[in-house]
């Protein structure tokens, strides 16, 4: 349903299929999937309330007298009150968890920051620029042989992502 959106320039970074172009698929499931749930609300309220307020149907040409079924509607009605309290018990409950979980992760996970991010790449790529050459070489090279002269000590581009972290802090 959501993806990744890199091509827009917007602040948003996910996007609904489902509102975009195209799509036809997608779009014309998730419609029929909402209004089978929608029938399967309406026939058995639509059937309680004709039984609470008819006494005689006459469907086709048949007389049926509602007065047996009355019991049968009081029994429904009970099931379908208690299924809605059930659900929307369960729904809300869900929705109050999932709310106190993300400000949770929130709270003790970073944030994304795209422009630190762009930051950190413009910094990768002059380093890797300086050592060995251009972006447009370095990606069309079948292979290449590098000296070990030339190696990247261990940890050398996590101190890049450090300094570039200690510059943040001190601004």
């Amino acid at each position: 349903m959501t993806k990744k959106n890199g091509q827009r320039g917007d602040q948003s970074n996910y996007t609904d299929e489902f509102f975009e172009r195209g799509h036809w698929g997608l779009k014309s499931k998730q419609i029929l999937i909402a209004l089978l749930g929608w029938i399967g609300v309406v026939i058995p309220v639509t059937f309680v309330s004709i039984v609470f307020t008819k006494q005689h149907l006459k469907i086709v040409g048949i007389d049926l007298r509602l007065d047996d079924v009355v019991s049968f509607g009081i029994f429904l009605m009970i099931i379908l009150v208690f299924s809605f309290v059930i659900i929307g018990g369960f729904s809300i409950s869900m929705a109050i968890i999932q709310q106190e979980r993300s400000k949770h992760y929130l709270n003790n996970w970073p944030n994304f920051d795209p422009i630190k991010r762009e930051v950190i790449i413009n910094r990768m790529e002059a380093f890797a620029t300086e050592k060995y050459g251009e972006q447009e070489y370095r990606y069309k090279v079948r292979t290449l042989v590098i000296p070990e002269e030339l190696n990247i000590e261990n940890g050398k581009l996590l101190d890049l992502v450090k300094e570039i972290d200690n510059e943040d802090k001190e601004d």
